[in-house]
């Protein structure tokens, strides 16, 4: 018998700023103790879904990509637990590029930020997506 999940959508934001990319380390409160991009889910189903992203990235990140206009360069779909339910989870990845590194100020979601290119990436314990993310963009 197949397992019923509750679908959600996501987005994440994959800024580039001089061939490296944003990527946040989650606090205590978030079970994913994984860098990841920033974003998240949508809050409701009349938000456009690049909207979430910039969204997102400002309430965790403090960078205003108001008047940013990314572009989509990966879908994805992976399983996540909220509140010990199971949940299938629609990603969509947007590209930010930008000319300089912005002021970060993190949310009490993370507790650290690293611009990370693929030679950075050894030592850090990443989601899947993070190196599939850098080989596409060839960073």
């Amino acid at each position: 018998m197949a397992e019923n999940r509750i679908q959600q959508i996501a987005a994440k934001a994959v800024i580039v700023v001089r061939g490296k990319i944003l990527i946040l380390h989650p606090s205590a409160i978030d079970n994913n103790r994984n860098w990841h991009f920033p974003g998240g889910r949508r809050d409701n189903m009349n938000e456009e879904i690049e909207n979430t992203a910039k969204r997102e990235v400002l309430e965790e990140t403090g960078i205003d990509l108001s008047l940013a206009h990314g572009r989509v360069i990966m879908v994805r779909e992976w399983v996540a637990n909220n509140n010990k339910e199971s949940v299938q989870i629609m990603g969509v990845f947007f590209r930010y590029d930008m000319d300089a590194e912005p002021k970060i100020k993190l949310s009490e979601e993370h507790d650290r930020f690293v611009w990370l290119n693929s030679s950075s990436i050894a030592d850090l314990n990443v989601n899947k997506e993070v190196p599939e993310i850098l080989k596409i963009l060839g960073v």
